[in-house]
């Protein structure tokens, strides 16, 4: 495939009414030259559209969701099936498909990561309360979360990343044992004393937080 610029892929505009409207022959034309081999032609594509998808992506898309991200995302996966696509059909509308597929897996993405990260705090904190009755009403409260926050801040780079891997993006222990390179033993092992570590920073700050 020919080197696609991001930068000049998606140059910003005015968003464009009458959403999506037919392309012209030109840019038919050099979709079939890209069916028929061409691979130079897509760049005539690539600029035919990437006003008009960037900027309808930048009106739909949530702010945690980059638009320019997924009209290059999109702009690659219709190339890569650029031979599927029918001559005589609307080659915009096609694309948008792509465009809008990709927003909304970021956005599923994006809201299981929101979610993980909710319910490891919660797994965090129901843990702790079950560990140290003591504490357990405060635990239910804000300064539980604010410890939290802390203790997770003093763990070393490599053990965030491995609760980040985990919880946050929810990978399953299989899936992060292969991507560190090491078995699920020890990734549960490891995982089992970072939690302990944890709970026990956040007992002592608590206990702290109640004795001033």
């Amino acid at each position: 495939m020919p080197t696609i610029d991001k930068a000049a892929c998606l140059t910003h505009s005015k968003p464009m009414e009458n959403e999506p409207e037919k392309l012209n022959d030109a840019v038919t034309q050099a979709v079939v030259a890209v069916q028929n081999g061409n691979e130079d032609a897509y760049g005539i594509v690539v600029e035919a559209c990437q006003k008009k998808l960037r900027n309808t992506l930048a009106w739909r898309c949530p702010p945690q969701i980059d638009p320019d991200e997924v009209a290059h995302l999109a702009f690659l996966a219709a190339y890569k099936r650029i031979g599927q696509f029918k001559p005589g059909t609307d080659f915009y509308v096609w694309l948008w498909v792509f465009a809008r597929n990709i927003m909304l897996g970021q956005i599923n993405k994006a809201k299981r990561t929101a979610r993980n990260r909710d319910n490891y705090m919660q797994r965090l904190m129901l843990e702790h309360s079950e560990h140290d009755p003591e504490s357990r009403d405060a635990a239910e409260g804000a300064d539980h979360v604010n410890a939290l926050r802390e203790c997770l801040a003093t763990l070393s780079e490599s053990a965030r990343a491995l609760m980040r891997d985990r919880y946050s993006e929810g990978l399953t222990m299989k899936a992060v044992a292969d991507k560190l390179g090491r078995t699920v033993g020890a990734i549960k092992n490891q995982l089992f004393h970072v939690r302990e570590s944890l709970r026990q920073c956040v007992s002592k700050k608590l206990r702290q937080d109640m004795a001033t």
